[in-house]
């Protein structure tokens, strides 16, 4: 994983790593400081970021389809809204003592 640094005016720095990627990938980050605390950064499909509540849309939204191997976190449990289904060569893993709830 290559490490792109990104220097300001204080004797500070900022490190991100980079994964191997073909071609060039752009994000644009936001000008300021969050406005409260506990926000996060979000990102457009276009790499145009900014700060918004962490879960805070007012609607939960969540993939008919899932085309990606997921685990559910430690010491969490899961939640879909149905119809789901796990799209071939791929698998949702649910923990010992964990639920993933899907509501139809």
């Amino acid at each position: 994983m290559a490490a792109v640094i990104l220097s300001g005016d204080t004797s500070g720095t900022v490190s991100l790593g980079a994964p191997a990627i073909a071609g060039t990938q752009a994000y644009t980050l936001p000008t300021g400081y969050p406005a409260i605390s506990g926000y996060a950064l979000t990102s457009t499909t276009g790499g145009v970021m900014s700060w918004a509540a962490a879960g805070g849309n007012p609607i939960l939204e969540s993939q008919i389809v899932i085309s990606q191997n997921y685990s559910l976190s430690s010491n969490t449990n899961g939640f879909s809204v149905g119809p789901v289904s796990v799209a071939t060569g791929f698998a949702v893993t649910v923990g010992t003592g964990q639920t993933w709830l899907v509501s139809q």
